[in-house]
């Protein structure tokens, strides 16, 4: 890790630490010695280090400056604390899910219910800051211009409100600066965020539901198919596409918003030609309400593909986070496009085992698609561990493999037991489940990747995945026996 001063035009490196992830700190740990780390070198956290490189440039004289830092060090209160403490100003990327008050907040000292003082507290619950960034409206926002890049004017809609970041260490961080609970009052430092335009997600998670039950219903014979084809292949589509676009083309941060923007109208227009396949009736506002739930005699068929459902999407989730971090540090390259081709290889060899295998019966299907997952993420983790690039692109391949194979028989599995009426309650828990399962263990890898090195992070993901493909292989396999007997 590293401290650089940094010009609109330049940046000059000031600072190194090396760091030295906390399953290397056991003394005995033999890869300290193979790799020749000091014995007297222990692990310390990174916002510790970017604090001590900080004090050692200061050290030297130079005029303090504005401190910029990303997310995996700004979401850290001690570093937010320890460059307040040292006077500095700063500005560092948080994520959405930090809670805090609104910077009008006043705590209310409560009434006294015995002896010993009692510290005012905020009446109202904290919030995340994505939460009260949302409750500005769009109104709120201010189109500004903050600096010219190589390709033109960086713009964009920002949103300026102050906030009272909350928490445990936050708090603490303030009756410590007052000297003790008998001088603090109560209230929380205010701290101004900036916050990038949101953009939600609701619209895609309203509209699968309700379009893979219509091509349920208007085409019973591939809507599986299809279920299962278009979403792995957009991810295809959409990985190498904005790789090469931000890799080649100008102002990429806009051309994908005209692109999406294209495709969707063109998308509204085709589907306004399309026949209703449902008889109207009333209840417009109350069938907006979320429709989720798996029929009766679909709930064991469920319960077997969860496993590899689960595993594929996390793999997806896995490598649309921190795919090109990986991919940077097995292949030693930069470019957005080798990021793009990583997620390429793992959904396009998906895509099309999921056309080569439509034919194949269901329970074969998940067999594959379990089987080729475990062998594609321990043939990838060989390839990161050693380093061997062409090991990491082939093992992504076949665990794509597995990606398609692993879907596409969960949904043949589940799908047709339901009726026609159940069956967009069936497929939003469906993909309900596969959402989460993309974004929850991706955000807890991410989590860990600042305690654990990215390499071991990935070690422990891809064994968890392959517990997981095993389960639903076994499972598969003891339920189609049993399905032979009776």
């Amino acid at each position: 890790m590293s401290l650089h001063a940094v010009t609109d035009a330049a940046s000059v490196p000031l600072a190194w630490r090396l760091y030295l992830p906390k399953d290397w700190a056991d003394p005995q740990e033999p890869r300290r010695a193979k790799t020749g780390v000091p014995d007297q070198v222990d692990h310390r956290e990174k916002w510790r280090l970017a604090l001590d490189m900080v004090d050692e440039t200061r050290s030297w004289g130079l005029a303090d400056q504005v401190v910029v830092a990303d997310a995996g060090y700004g979401q850290i209160h001690g570093l937010r604390h320890g460059l307040a403490e040292r006077g500095l100003d700063y500005v560092v990327a948080v994520r959405g899910d930090l809670n805090s008050h609104p910077g009008g907040a006043v705590p209310q000292a409560p009434e006294r219910s015995g002896p010993g003082p009692r510290l005012p507290r905020y009446r109202t619950p904290a919030r995340s800051l994505k939460d009260l960034a949302l409750e500005q409206g769009r109104t709120a926002l201010r189109r500004c211009t903050w600096r010219q890049g190589s390709r033109g004017a960086m713009r964009g809609r920002l949103l300026v409100m102050d906030v009272r970041l909350a928490g445990k260490s936050a708090r603490q961080a303030a009756l410590d600066r007052a000297g003790g609970r008998s001088t603090w009052d109560g209230v929380l430092p205010i701290e101004t965020l900036i916050a990038a335009r949101v953009v939600q997600g609701l619209a895609t998670g309203i509209a699968t539901g309700a379009l893979g039950a219509g091509l349920l219903d208007t085409a019973p014979g591939r809507g599986p198919l299809i279920n299962s084809v278009a979403p792995i292949a957009g991810m295809a589509a959409g990985a190498l596409g904005s790789g090469a676009l931000v890799q080649y083309l100008p102002e990429p941060m806009r051309l994908v918003y005209v692109v999406l923007i294209v495709l969707l109208l063109s998308q509204a227009v085709g589907i306004r030609a399309l026949n209703e396949t449902a008889a109207r009736r009333p209840g417009a506002l109350a069938s907006l309400r979320p429709n989720i739930g798996v029929p009766q005699q679909a709930r064991r068929a469920m319960l077997v593909a969860a496993p590899i459902d689960i595993a594929v999407w996390a793999l997806g989730g896995f490598y649309l986070s921190l795919g090109p971090s990986l991919t940077s540090a097995v292949t030693g390259s930069t470019a957005p496009l080798a990021a793009g081709a990583a997620v390429f290889a793992l959904t396009i060899s998906g895509a099309a085992a999921v056309l080569v295998l439509r034919s194949a019966p269901a329970t074969r299907v998940m067999l594959i698609g379990a089987t080729a997952l475990a062998t594609g993420i321990a043939i990838t983790l060989a390839g990161v561990h050693l380093g061997v690039t062409t090991a990491f692109f082939a093992g992504t391949a076949v665990a794509g493999i597995g990606f398609g194979a692993g879907f596409q028989g969960a949904v043949r599995t589940v799908v047709p037991l339901a009726a026609t009426h159940e069956r967009a309650g069936l497929m939003s828990s469906f993909y309900l489940l596969s959402y989460l399962a993309m974004c929850l263990p991706a955000i807890t890898a991410g989590i860990a990747v600042d305690a654990l090195s990215l390499v071991t992070v990935t070690g422990y993901y891809g064994a968890a995945l392959i517990a997981l493909a095993v389960l639903a292989a076994v499972g598969t396999f003891v339920v189609h026996r049993t399905a032979l007997r009776s």
